[in-house]
């Protein structure tokens, strides 16, 4: 399991959950913490992120956005030269297109 905490998940606007596949686990658990900085600077928008790996390549990752608009414009936003080959090789490690559940009026209540 994976955490990035960057504010209060419970004020988060949208969050939008990912299911997928990886082809290589430990490779893209590697390049998720080497790019986290970078990711986190380009993305304010995020209040943090949970990512849980099933076994078999199959991982769920929840993202928590301050609002879906600010979501859609980070999402928009292009990545930065240094970033670009991990991002792609992160993307070519999916096993299959991830699917996207998009929660637009998430009702949050973590334990304090």
């Amino acid at each position: 399991m994976l955490t990035d905490i960057r504010g209060d998940l419970d004020s988060a606007g949208f969050v939008q959950v990912l299911i997928g596949r990886t082809r290589d686990e430990e490779r893209t658990q590697q390049l998720a913490l080497e790019s986290q900085a970078a990711r986190i600077a380009l993305r304010p928008d995020i209040l943090g992120q949970l990512a849980v790996a099933h076994g078999d390549g199959e991982f769920t990752m929840v993202i928590y956005c301050t609002t879906e608009k600010a979501a859609r414009e980070g999402e928009r936003k292009e990545i930065p030269e240094q970033l670009r080959p991990v991002m792609q090789e992160m993307w070519s490690l999916n096993a299959r297109p991830p699917e996207y559940l998009d929660l637009r009026t998430p009702w949050l209540d973590s334990p304090k």
